[in-house]
């Protein structure tokens, strides 16, 4: 998604996009994409991995593109958090990292491995993990 605005070097640190990346041509700003995500979230629980970080970049993004949000930030109930739930089954005293490379899709495909662990059982603790734990 363009942002439409300059990309942070900090940020562009951890997720390896640059301002190039997302003002290619046919990239999509916020406000193209909103009523997709709004679509795809309707009557649904969000899962992320520090959803609050998530649901607050979206309510930015909401508030800077003069877009009523319906639904997505307005109730926080309808998020639920991964990464906690995920760390404590993991037996870490810290919040483990999602180790989805920062990208949309890795992250998502992470995440997604994680619920499954979790649902099926498959044990993991901090000192199993190839990646190292950090506060978040």
């Amino acid at each position: 998604v363009n942002p439409r605005t300059s990309i942070n070097p900090a940020a562009q640190a951890i997720h390896g996009i640059s301002a190039t990346d997302v003002s290619a041509a046919g990239v999509p700003d916020f406000g193209e994409v909103y009523p997709l995500i709004e679509q795809a979230t309707g009557g649904r629980l969000i899962l992320a991995y520090n959803a609050d970080f998530d649901r607050g970049i979206l309510s930015i993004e909401c508030e800077r593109n003069n877009i009523t949000d319906g639904h997505i930030t307005t109730h926080r109930l309808r998020w639920a958090d991964v990464m906690v739930p995920r760390s404590h089954y993991a037996r870490a005293r810290r919040w483990l990292r999602n180790e989805g490379g920062h990208r949309a899709l890795g992250d998502v495909l992470q995440t997604r491995e994680h619920l499954l662990d979790m649902a099926t059982g498959n044990a993991l603790t901090e000192q199993d993990s190839p990646h190292q734990a950090h506060t978040a």
